[in-house]
């Protein structure tokens, strides 16, 4: 499901989350929050994942048998940051983006965001607004051709999202939101095309059997 057509390039959080929302309601999606996996094994017998899962509310193991395993984790499930050189001799503060709350208390003050992704672009818009003298710098393309204009890998496997025995893995091709959206669609799409293989062979063996 595609963003609504008014939305801009980079949405905000809100935007965002109320797409995610909407997302859920449409294709009535249940998901189970407060879980913990704790492992994951296939099992050559029934062909089928074997999940075990700490229900961390209720404080219980739950097993859960499925046919395909999508991990979705993603690439930026912790704050990541870069060894960059004299950064430790650097006597301000230094924050990642998931720390960060609002510019209030940057107001007036130098701050330099590294990135313009969506977080980069959304931080900068909003320390500006708190009266912050922001600077952002962003990835140069000229790096030896590795990466394209908007700052993203030329090379990369087409079907990274796959592996074997039906387990997949979405948002860790390093492409940002759109990568995760393509892995998704990857994923889904595929998924879907081995369930209609399957269904087609039940058909005709039924035929068959009649």
């Amino acid at each position: 499901m595609s963003f609504p057509p008014n939305s801009p390039t980079f949405v905000s959080k809100n935007e965002f989350l109320e797409y995610l929302d909407t997302y859920v309601f449409h294709f009535d999606v249940n998901p189970l929050y407060q879980r913990v996996v704790e492992s994951a094994f296939f099992d050559n017998v029934d062909g089928k994942w074997h999940i075990k899962a700490m229900n961390v509310e209720r404080n219980i193991v739950e097993n859960y048998v499925v046919r395909f395993l999508v991990v979705a984790t993603g690439e930026n499930s912790e704050g990541f940051v870069p060894r960059i050189e004299g950064l430790n001799e650097f006597g301000g503060k230094i924050m990642h983006s998931i720390e960060y709350g609002n510019g209030k208390s940057f107001k007036k003050k130098d701050v330099l965001v590294v990135g313009c992704g969506n977080s980069g672009m959304e931080i900068a818009y909003d320390l500006a607004n708190w009266g912050a003298q922001t600077s952002i710098v962003a990835r140069s393309s000229d790096d030896g051709a590795i990466f394209d204009e908007n700052g993203m890998p030329k090379k990369r496997s087409s079907c990274h999202w796959k592996g074997e025995k039906g387990i997949y893995c979405v948002g860790f091709a390093s492409a940002g939101l759109f990568g995760i959206s393509s892995d998704a669609k990857n994923i889904s799409e595929d998924i879907n095309r081995i369930l209609m293989h399957v269904d087609n062979k039940m058909n005709e063996i039924s035929s068959s059997s009649n």
